[in-house]
């Protein structure tokens, strides 16, 4: 009798599997990131716009540890070991095609850490260009011989 009725709930947890698989709805692929070409490499068109993005950046790290050939200080209490630096750079740039022209909002940014507790975020460039205008900051190659 035993044996019948786990037959009987094997068979109906067997039918009823398949049924309720099928009444899931099926889902077609769809193309979310689209490349646009119009800018050059990298860019991709937002889903619903005509805002062509390129995100980009780069992450550097350094790890310092001192040798023997230092000074022969290793292990000294009043020197470290070892010093840590990172260092990460982010930068969006979005460009859209207007009856003003071009528009373009530019934007980049840099984050530093490390092991002496200095850390910090710096705007290296934000600024947004309408046909010939500029309105923001950039860098300029000048700015090293300023002093």
């Amino acid at each position: 009798m035993k044996f019948k009725m786990i037959a009987a709930a094997v068979a109906a947890s067997a039918t009823a599997a398949p049924a309720l698989a099928a009444d899931l709805p099926s889902v077609e692929p769809v193309d979310y990131v689209q490349t646009c070409d119009a800018f050059g490499a990298g860019f991709f068109v937002l889903p619903g716009q005509d805002t062509c993005l390129r995100v980009s950046g780069r992450v550097r790290t350094e790890l310092r540890v001192n040798n023997f050939a230092d000074g022969g200080n290793w292990g000294d209490e009043g020197k470290k070991d070892m010093d840590f630096f990172a260092r990460g750079y982010v930068r969006l740039d979005a460009r859209t095609q207007t009856e003003l022209g071009l528009v373009r909002s530019y934007t980049s940014l840099s984050m530093n850490t490390s092991s002496d507790d200095a850390a910090g975020i710096y705007f290296e460039s934000a600024y947004v260009q309408v046909g010939g205008f500029f309105v923001g900051r950039d860098y300029s190659q000048f700015d090293v011989w300023t002093g």
